[in-house]
């Protein structure tokens, strides 16, 4: 170190009572190491302003790069839960859509056994209908055929009371109901032997009744042609919606597959970026470490190279004064001197002990070099 150069500096000391020249030699050797510790502090300095801007700037980049990492993290995280929201709901509506399916296939099934039975009870309504409006039509043809020969036809009323009891048993519309049971009246009044007895009233209820067939006919049918027209509009609603369910168990499958692909990309993309945010993190720790530790390496040296020129200083101020002869205090000044470089090499001595090698920034280490091998070394201590 350079404190173990001052006291080489001083070695001949011991000799120079005798003489002056000596002592000017040691004064020009110390101005010689004077100017050789300043240059290398300055040397040093524009090193570690270098290494320093370097610090700060990889220090701001890395930063950056945690945050933009950060950031970029944060994102993926929040696209997974999206997309995981995205594939739940459509999850739920492909369930829905399976639930829709099943329950319009039981609708329709439903509508379709309604109607069914329905349309089988109208064709026997409508049926019984004819064939009583049949017999109505040929019991009245009977009965005027009867009446204008003033014959007796039991067989026509035996035929109409039959007809009566079927009527009244069976039919909803109040009107043939009243007028079959006017009918069956009637018929009951007549005698066994007197077929012509309330023959004109009978004929006018059957009349009455071939009306009312008519007409409830006219109303079954209209009817049957109203519930077939609901029944196939139904029919086309549950079609249509079954489009619709279809439709949407498609569509849901494929957002389902879009949000399982766009997960596992992101999930690609949240490994990596992680993986990356963790090495920069790790590094610009590192860094920070790293340039801390230098800074603090060179203000300890800058701090003892500030002593070792304080001492050179005292060293040149004390000898300087040793150049005069009529000087009294020169053999106390020499000596003060020598303790003072002595206590002061101590000193040092022990700082350098621990202090590493030469400091290269970013090159080949000419920064940093010995210029005389047979000097003691002037480099910088390593940042």
């Amino acid at each position: 170190v350079l404190s173990m150069r001052v006291v080489a500096a001083l070695a001949p000391l011991s000799a120079v009572a005798a003489d002056v020249k000596p002592i000017e030699k040691v004064i020009q050797l110390l101005q010689d190491l004077q100017t050789k510790v300043e240059e290398e502090g300055t040397q040093e300095a524009t090193t570690y302003d270098k290494f320093a801007c370097w610090c700060k700037s990889q220090s701001a980049e890395k930063a950056t790069a945690v945050e933009d990492g950060s950031t970029a993290v944060d994102t993926n995280k929040a696209n997974l839960d999206d997309f995981g929201t995205e594939r739940s709901d459509a999850n739920s509506a492909i369930s829905k859509a399976h639930s829709d399916i099943s329950k319009n296939s039981e609708d329709t099934k439903e509508e379709k056994g309604a109607w069914e039975k329905y349309d089988a009870q109208y064709n026997l309504e409508h049926a019984e209908m004819l064939d009583a409006q049949r017999q109505l039509g040929e019991a009245k043809k009977r009965l005027m055929a009867a009446k204008s020969v003033a014959s007796e036809d039991s067989d026509s009323f035996a035929q109409l009371r039959k007809v009566a009891t079927t009527l009244q048993r069976g039919k909803d519309r109040a009107s043939i109901h009243f007028h079959s049971a006017l009918l069956q009246t009637l018929l009951n009044q007549v005698p066994e032997n007197d077929y012509d007895f309330h023959s004109d009233d009978v004929i006018k209820v059957i009349e009455d009744l071939e009306e009312d067939f008519t007409q409830g006919l006219s109303d079954l049918e209209g009817e049957h042609k109203s519930k077939k027209t609901e029944h196939i509009a139904a029919l086309q609603t549950l079609a249509d919606d079954l489009d619709s369910y279809k439709k949407s168990l498609k569509d849901n499958k494929e957002i389902r597959a879009e949000s399982l692909k766009k997960m596992a990309a992101e999930q690609k993309d949240l490994t990596r970026n992680t993986a990356t945010l963790q090495d920069d993190r790790a590094y610009l720790l590192e860094m920070t470490t790293t340039c801390d530790e230098k800074a603090k390496q060179y203000h300890e040296r800058q701090t003892m190279r500030a002593e070792e020129l304080s001492a050179i200083t005292t060293a040149l101020h004390v000898l300087e004064e040793e150049v005069h002869p009529n000087d009294k205090s020169r053999e106390t000044s020499l000596l003060v001197l020598k303790k003072s470089v002595r206590h002061h090499s101590k000193a040092v001595a022990g700082s350098a002990k621990d202090a590493p090698g030469d400091y290269h920034f970013g090159g080949d280490g000419s920064d940093a070099s010995q210029d005389d091998e047979d000097e003691p070394s002037l480099g910088i201590s390593g940042l």
